[in-house]
């Protein structure tokens, strides 16, 4: 008596679902971001229009977004400078709509975020009020940091046999390069290190059969700027690294790491086949001295108030204890600070970094600065990266 019942339950469900309306099983979508009992995307139509467009998509098969408040924000370089609210959604089940945002475009320079939330208004028997149901990002604007390092003072310059040293004595600046070894060891600013030994480097890691070795240390300064450069050849391959560091007297530093192929090597045809073969990527080890205590970044991250079982990637500002800190990856900037705010800004190119934190019981914890991940076959050229220090 029951199967009339049934088969009619399935052909509403299937009426309902063949629909004009895109569900989360059609192409295109991103299964890990459109989460929750509504689907959102950036509407086509209507871009002459004020503001952003959004259209939102109904899951529910037979419950309208009444119980949900929709809140929006608008982020530039990770931090929100607007944000509203929709308080009523009219759109009904397996229905779509769109709505128009008030959003202002900022006009500094710097990635803009469109995030829009969904939370709950009363509670249900599953969750409470208030609990965030669903969420979308969108880039409005594409993320490109400022890794412009200017002139600001005068520099002062010491070439000793076996190291380089760069000062202003206006700001207590101090870096020194070792002259033996290419790498940055010293690094003072306002009385504060920011630099602890080994100092700061390229390691192709110990399970790596190559090493790094100098061919060429080299320097170009003028009166407020100094650029430095360490040109490496990595042993039995055919690969070339180039660092560069560009220094001002705030101690703003822009850092360059190119790993290239040799291409006299490559075209001697005595040469070991297996040398073309590109090495896997090494970031720069960074040793920081003990003291520092919190970071603070703009990169994706889980958010924690997520009442569904789909997380929700959040790119935006997160602030940790240093010694709770794991690796972060998309990072736009990164910075460590100690008990009174002194520290240092790590900020990426277009490319973003990758930086991981090797906890130390005799000095302060190891970073390891890189790019994300390449994807297959994506190094077939040469690894390159640019990242700038400000100091804090």
């Amino acid at each position: 008596m029951k199967k009339p019942v049934f088969t009619a339950v399935l052909l509403l469900y299937h009426l309902l679902s063949s629909s004009q309306v895109p569900t989360r099983a059609d192409s295109g979508w991103d299964h890990n971001r459109s989460c929750g009992p509504v689907i959102t995307r950036l509407a086509d139509s209507v871009k002459a229009a004020p503001g952003v467009g959004i259209r939102v998509y109904n899951e529910y098969l037979a419950a309208s977004l009444s119980n949900l408040l929709l809140e929006w924000e608008v982020s530039l370089n990770g931090n929100i400078v607007q944000k509203g609210k929709v308080p009523t959604l009219t759109i009904g089940p397996r229905r779509s709509g769109v709505i128009r945002l008030p959003v202002r475009m900022p006009v500094s320079p710097g990635e803009v975020l469109l995030t829009v939330y969904y939370r709950l208004k009363k509670s249900e028997r599953t969750a409470s009020a208030g609990n965030l149901m669903a969420a979308e990002q969108f880039r409005l604007r594409a993320y490109a940091g400022d890794l412009s390092v200017a002139p600001a003072g005068d520099l002062v310059f010491t070439d000793e046999v076996g190291s380089f040293t760069i000062s202003s004595p206006a700001t207590q600046l101090n870096m020194r390069f070792n002259k033996q070894t290419g790498w940055l060891e010293h690094y003072v600013v306002g009385g504060h290190m920011l630099l602890d030994t080994p100092g700061l480097r390229t390691d192709p890691g110990k399970d790596s059969s190559h090493e790094l070795r100098l061919q060429l240390f080299s320097t170009s300064t003028s009166s407020d700027m100094a650029t430095v450069k360490a040109d490496y050849v990595l042993s039995e391959t055919a690969w070339l690294l180039h660092v560069s560091y560009t220094v001002n007297a705030k101690g703003e530093m822009q850092v360059e790491q190119v790993l290239e192929t040799d291409s006299t090597l490559l075209r001697d045809t005595t040469a070991d086949r297996s040398a073309s073969r590109p090495p896997p990527p090494s970031g720069m080890k960074w040793m920081l001295p003990a003291g520092f205590d919190s970071v603070i970044y703009d990169a994706p991250g889980q958010r924690e108030d997520y009442a569904t079982s789909c997380p929700f990637a959040y790119t935006g500002i997160y602030r940790k204890l240093l010694k709770e800190a794991v690796t972060a990856t998309s990072i736009r900037w990164w910075k460590v600070v100690d008990g009174q705010g002194h520290g240092m800004q790590i900020t990426a190119d277009g490319s973003y970094l990758v930086i991981g934190i090797l906890q130390s019981n005799d000095k302060g914890p190891e970073l390891n600065i890189d790019l994300p991940s390449p994807k297959p076959g994506g190094m077939p050229g040469g690894y390159h990266y640019i990242y700038k220090v400000t100091p804090k």
